[in-house]
């Protein structure tokens, strides 16, 4: 699966902020991420890594994501890696997540 193309509609970001990076792959859960970001109408810049070629074991990669896995974002300070941490993250962060416990738990 190639992952989708980014049309950046909100910004992310504020003039103290950098905007969010999405790290991924593919062949990877890289584009469930891009989904929900598009959804939410977020920018991020999409650093695509060559899994096959070892990027993702490189050490300034590392540094994001120690165990050299794929989706990973770096949002601010912040360094978040595993699809499914991501995704209930975004849905904190930009309040998306439900509030009622069984639409809650339709979402987990």
């Amino acid at each position: 699966m190639t992952p989708v193309p980014q049309t950046n509609l909100i910004p992310a970001s504020t003039p103290n902020q950098t905007k969010l990076k999405l790290y991924g792959g593919v062949k990877t859960r890289t584009p469930m991420v891009q989904w929900y970001l598009e959804e939410l109408g977020i920018a991020y810049d999409y650093i695509s890594l060559n899994i096959s070629a070892g990027e993702n074991l490189k050490p300034e990669y590392l540094v994001i994501n120690p165990m050299g896995k794929v989706p990973a974002i770096l949002d601010g300070n912040l360094k978040l890696w595993e699809s499914g941490a991501i995704l209930l993250y975004l849905a904190e962060k930009y309040q998306k997540k439900p509030t009622l416990l069984d639409e809650s738990a339709q979402v987990t």
